[in-house]
């Protein structure tokens, strides 16, 4: 009874002290770097107004974007084309056609990183 009591009170303290997983600020429109497994980086445009500009990225056929809590969702026309969750560099995440890995990462932090 005592331990069940222990883990209740440290579950609540946990939970009422904040110690979850923040969420994360709002994607900032412009370049990112989106890598598709473990293919070569291409550019993706993310435009204020929720447009995808996929440019040479030939298999992330991607024209609209958009974010819902720490969750960002790529779409394809009418059909989303991958689901991603906020990481200490961007996001991460999977493709729901293929179930293919997917990392999206502002370019200029690629830039940065590279060197």
């Amino acid at each position: 009874m005592n331990n069940s009591r222990r883990y209740l009170t440290l579950a609540a303290l946990l939970v009422f002290s904040g110690f979850s997983a923040a969420a994360a600020g709002p994607v900032t429109p412009g370049d990112y770097k989106l890598a598709l497994k473990n293919g070569a980086p291409c550019t993706l445009t993310l435009a204020s107004n929720g447009a995808a500009n996929a440019g040479s990225c030939a298999n992330a056929p991607v024209s609209h974007w958009r974010q819902t809590g720490s969750t960002l969702e790529l779409d394809q026309g009418t059909a989303v084309f991958a689901v991603l969750q906020a990481n200490a560099d961007g996001y991460a995440g999977k493709t729901i056609e293929s179930n293919a890995s997917l990392t999206l990462t502002p370019a200029s932090e690629t830039a940065a990183i590279s060197h």
